[in-house]
């Protein structure tokens, strides 16, 4: 707030509690499921405003995922995601705006091992959403908007000699804000492309020790 420092007293709990399991149906196929509870507390006492306030939310989240080893070197794999933060903000007025961000997200790709696993690629595709996030307008004002985004990511590893190994990684994502004063604009610090090169090798490779000098 504008004018002479503020006086506050916010008091944050938050508690979860997940379970997950990994269930193999045979050698080739394996199940993911997940379920989690979490719940956010907050108490606080804002100044100058004579009021002081508890707020509670709740939420349940959920993954499932499925691995298959097509053949003995190659996996394929899908899964989903959900997830929930609260969000708390202050306009102009001292209301509280306390509220869920929700995210849901899907994902597939596979993973390729070859010549004894010193050659592995790894991509995925992927599709994320978030809903009801507080950002701020033009004048500073929280405002709830909806955010989208696409994107496709590859890792490459290779083992060049027993001492020397190469990394190599590419990311491409599209995002974008789905509705409000901001649809149609990308968000803001997400690169749209990044990628990465590593060449590793060990100079001293002993059985207690080990020195590595890195490139990239």
């Amino acid at each position: 707030f504008s004018g002479p420092p503020n006086d506050f007293l916010l008091k944050s709990t938050d508690m979860g509690i997940g379970f997950q399991d990994l269930i193999a149906i045979n050698d080739r196929l394996h199940l993911l499921l997940g379920l989690r509870y979490d719940e956010s507390k907050l108490d606080f006492d804002l100044a100058p405003f004579p009021f002081a306030d508890r707020l509670s939310l709740d939420n349940w989240s959920y993954r499932a995922g499925v691995i298959y080893k097509a053949t003995d070197s190659l996996s394929v794999f899908a899964n989903y995601g959900s997830a929930f933060k609260p969000s708390l903000r202050i306009n102009e007025f001292g209301a509280t705006l306390f509220d869920l961000q929700q995210s849901v997200q899907y994902e597939a790709g596979f993973k390729i091992d070859l010549y004894d696993g010193r050659l592995t690629l790894n991509s995925a595709l992927y599709h994320l959403t978030n809903q009801d996030v507080v950002i701020a307008d033009s004048l500073g004002k929280p405002v709830r908007a909806n955010q989208e985004s696409v994107g496709a990511e590859l890792d490459l590893s290779a083992r060049l000699t027993e001492r020397t190994k190469l990394l190599f990684n590419l990311s491409v994502i599209e995002t974008e804000y789905t509705n409000g004063a901001f649809k149609g604009n990308e968000l803001y610090g997400t690169p749209g492309q990044s990628g990465g090169l590593w060449l590793n090798h060990d100079l001293v490779q002993e059985t207690d020790q080990r020195l590595s000098l890195s490139l990239g």
